[in-house]
């Protein structure tokens, strides 16, 4: 492996569980519907009013941010109680977050943004350090950690449970709501310091009747969800279908679902972490799939006109990956590999089932079954999960070779690069259209590049 990099400062998140009152849950709700309304009004601002520099027939700057849409929502809280109730720093990290999510679309990281939901996005962030003008103390605490509660501006103390040291320097606190539970997560930076990667390079295929298959041939212990749950939130999700929107009952169904789903999730983290941090430790290079998740999982309905085939046997084979959540496994495998000076590699999955290690042969019958592969041709035999890991290495390892020589190769996963070179302007004589200052240059998406050590 390479040697290790200078000192890096990277986030890490810390994740509390709180027990909030009666009167403070009731209130933490209010302030996350404010957030989300403050949220959604913003994007609709956006859709109506927002254009691009240039296109306005009186050649104004129309385009919104979080500071100019900050004075719209000043006038907001001075009409609405609500929103006065409000601390203004939790509004204008919604206002905060909506730039992000379209700086995110405009690289060709993300989809369009889409308004929050009640009962999905129940959260709202504050900054735990607020500037102010004074040579003395030029800052002051807004989130203040205790031993046994966080004390947050308007609520004052709320008991938690703080079963981790707070590393490095606090940056925000985002408090979420979980089903019937309210958690704390402190985003803090940190500084790396060097140290040796540990040896050794595995290839890890994810799979549906074996999760995870290193290369080496052991099956990595990631268990599926217990029957018991999965029978439990199935019989919920066709209550829930049948009751009344807007009724009493709908919403004690629709809370029961949210614990159940919150359990599935949070054991599946658990064994996540287990597994990410135990191949973390014994490699240096790991390699993977660089799949494409929601392509693999959509959905075989089909149209009206156009009906789709086996639309039932495709959700379950979707539910069985998602149960897996190959997406959560390669982040937390990345961040917790690259910490300890290592390197993850996401390599092509085509045909990396189909491929005899020995010939080199592929071939659709060269995997007879789930478990069996033998080549035709040579007549190799080996897992066919294990098989496809030791080619996922091989793939890693072809690529990091000819990277070093011809350079950095786009993934199939990262979106397609584009030319630094901005396009050419057009008269300004023609009314409406943008004149050559007014023209943005659209600057090349850079893929991220391989993680190296450190």
């Amino acid at each position: 492996m390479a040697e290790a990099s200078p000192n890096r400062t990277v986030m890490r998140t810390f994740k509390f569980r709180l027990y909030p009152t009666a009167e403070q849950d009731a209130r933490m709700r209010s302030w996350c519907g404010a957030v989300r309304a403050v949220y959604n009004a913003a994007l609709q601002q956006r859709q109506w009013y927002g254009r691009p520099a240039g296109t306005d027939w009186h050649r104004r700057d129309c385009r919104f941010n979080a500071n100019r849409q900050s004075l719209d929502l000043k006038h907001a809280r001075a009409e609405f109680d609500c929103l006065a109730d409000c601390p203004a720093d939790i509004l204008m990290a919604g206002l905060r977050d909506l730039d992000k999510a379209f700086q995110n679309f405009f690289a060709g990281r993300a989809r369009y943004p889409s308004p929050r939901r009640k009962h999905q996005n129940e959260s709202f962030q504050f900054r735990v350090f607020q500037h102010r003008k004074s040579e003395t103390h030029p800052f002051y605490m807004l989130v203040v950690f205790g031993r046994d509660s966080v004390k947050l501006p308007k609520i004052g103390r709320i008991e938690w449970v703080k079963h981790a040291h707070i590393r490095g320097e606090a940056k925000t606190a985002t408090v979420v709501r979980e089903g019937d539970r309210w958690f704390i997560c402190v985003a803090a930076e940190i500084v790396l310091t060097p140290r040796p990667a540990p040896g050794g390079a595995v290839g890890i295929d994810v799979g549906v009747a074996v999760p995870l298959m290193t290369s080496e041939g052991e099956a990595l212990a990631v268990d599926r969800t217990p029957p018991h749950l999965e029978k439990r939130r199935r019989r919920l999700q066709r209550e829930l279908s049948r009751c009344r929107r807007g009724s009493r009952r709908r919403a004690k169904r629709r809370e029961k679902l949210a614990v159940i789903a919150r359990r599935i999730s949070a054991r599946r983290k658990a064994q996540l972490h287990q597994v990410t941090t135990d191949l973390a430790s014994r490699y240096g290079l790991v390699a993977i799939e660089d799949l494409r998740v929601r392509n693999m999982t959509a959905s075989a309905a089909g149209t009206v006109e156009q009906p789709g085939c086996n639309v039932k046997a495709k959700a379950g084979l979707n539910r069985s990956l998602l149960d897996v959540s190959p997406g959560q496994f390669r982040l937390l495998l990345t961040y917790k590999v690259t910490a300890r000076g290592g390197m993850v590699v996401a390599v092509d999955p085509r045909d990396t089932s189909r491929t005899c290690p020995a010939c080199g042969h592929v071939d659709a019958e060269n995997r007879r079954s789930q478990a069996e592969f033998r080549c035709v041709r040579c007549g190799h035999e080996d897992n066919a999960d294990a098989n496809a890991a030791r080619n996922i290495l091989r793939r890693a390892l072809a690529t990091l070779s000819s990277a070093t020589v011809s350079g950095r190769r786009k993934a199939p996963s990262e979106p397609r690069r584009r030319s630094a070179t901005p396009k050419p302007s057009v008269s300004p004589s023609r009314a409406g259209q943008p004149s050559e200052s007014q023209v943005q240059p659209k600057g090349m998406i850079v893929p991220d590049q391989l993680l190296v050590p450190g």
